[in-house]
């Protein structure tokens, strides 16, 4: 004795199965792709730009010079360029001088000049 199943539910039967399987993949999908464009990309992101523009501030800030404006722009994920313009106590115009910053892809720390 056996258990007798009919071929039209277990054709159901397999198709809902069908049906489940195709639902979980496309699941599975969409969450892997969140997941992946959520994950921040190594180097210079908003952020990061940010705390490069904090950090030239705050050492013309400790030589006594007011940074009056910033402009870096990203050349790749580990390069900013762009210039700073300083007023300087004494000078009518301001300073403006050329900048660079380069982050290690692994630890995110950077390093920056600005010079002539």
């Amino acid at each position: 004795m056996g258990i007798v199943v009919r071929e039209s539910v277990y054709r159901s039967v397999v198709k809902a199965f069908r049906v489940v399987g195709f639902v979980v993949g496309v699941l599975v999908l969409a969450i892997g792709l969140t997941i992946w464009y959520a994950m921040p990309e190594s180097g210079f992101g908003p952020e990061n730009i940010a705390r490069v523009n904090q950090s030239i501030r705050d050492y013309y800030s400790q030589k006594n010079l007011q940074v009056a404006e910033i402009n870096l722009i990203r050349e790749n994920k580990q390069k900013l360029s762009g210039y700073i313009v300083v007023r300087v106590p004494g000078l009518a115009e301001p300073v403006q001088k050329t900048c660079t910053a380069t982050m290690d892809d692994q630890s995110e720390k950077f390093v920056w000049s600005c010079g002539g």
